[in-house]
């Protein structure tokens, strides 16, 4: 059994408590109605019921069904909000990693960067654009300008040390909002501006500004 699986038809129930689909103290669907509905197992749907009777959010009556419990609201609240606070924990460690790496990277490629960096970046920066303005996602265009960033440098072991932590840096990307695009396009801009300079303070200072803004967006949107 995949873990990841049954924690989305877990997600999925505890969704269907919250809108009301099932009320305090009602009979869940059948395992063969909701492997259905979710288009997975039997065997999946009953370790996700597993996980919410473990929770108290579920109980079991034999030969009767999976009931929702009372308080299955005040459980389902408090769980999220246990969820909630580890997740900004661990953007805000991630956070502490870029806002120690990405400022150095962009004062270093201030000194090193040539025309045909500035060019490449100055096309992701318009392709950044035309993303948000189009309704696309600018996502890709913000990870790809970082990632430019680092490569020239020059410095192919800051590179190498990007690459891997790349993966616990996207992270820190999965919350997208079109004023999140916004800010990093401003910022782009600026620190782009201090590579063309040749200013490193300026790309610097950029930066960390780019890093605290996008922090305090995103624990605002996981908030709201």
């Amino acid at each position: 059994m995949v873990k990841g699986i049954y924690n989305k038809v877990e997600f999925k129930i505890t969704r269907m408590i919250e809108a009301g689909e099932v009320e305090p103290d009602g009979r869940l669907p059948s395992e063969r109605a909701l492997a259905g509905l979710f288009k997975v197992s039997r065997n999946t749907v009953r370790e996700a019921i597993r996980a919410l009777v473990e929770k108290g959010i579920l109980s079991c009556r034999r030969g009767a069904g999976s009931f929702v419990t009372p308080d299955a609201g005040d459980r389902i609240a408090a769980l999220l909000k246990k969820e909630l606070g580890k997740k900004q924990l661990r953007l805000t460690e991630i956070f502490e990693v870029r806002k120690i790496l990405e400022p150095g990277i962009a004062a270093r490629a201030a000194r090193t960067i040539d025309s045909k960096g500035l060019d490449e970046l100055d096309r992701l920066l318009g392709q950044q654009k035309d993303a948000l303005e189009t309704g696309g996602d600018p996502a890709e265009f913000d990870r790809r300008f970082h990632e430019t960033l680092v490569r020239f440098t020059g410095n192919s072991v800051l590179a190498s040390l990007f690459r891997t932590l790349d993966m616990i840096l996207e992270e820190s990307r999965a919350v997208q909002t079109p004023e999140r695009a916004g800010h990093s396009i401003k910022f782009h801009t600026r620190i782009l501006d201090a590579l063309r300079q040749g200013d490193p303070k300026a790309a610097s200072l950029a930066m960390a500004e780019h890093m605290d803004g996008i922090e305090k967006l995103i624990n605002q949107t996981i908030k709201e």
